[in-house]
């Protein structure tokens, strides 16, 4: 896939690299958008293309975080 040239944005291989969250786990998160669910991963799509925007992911991971 042709990569990205964007601070920001990433796709669905650059994501998988920089943050170790798989293409299968990228999906079933993208469906939770469909099923009306409030966690779903936030993207962005262009056609087939599906993009993340570093920033978004970054504040939707942190919704996760535990303090311990």
């Amino acid at each position: 896939m042709k990569k990205i040239q964007s601070n920001d944005l990433m796709n669905i291989e650059q994501l998988e690299q920089e943050f170790g969250i798989s293409k299968s786990a990228q999906a079933k998160a993208r469906m939770k958008i469909n099923q009306g669910k409030d966690n779903s991963i936030p993207f962005y799509k262009y056609g087939k293309t599906i993009l993340y925007s570093r920033k978004a992911i970054n504040e939707w991971l942190q919704k996760f975080a535990v303090n311990c």
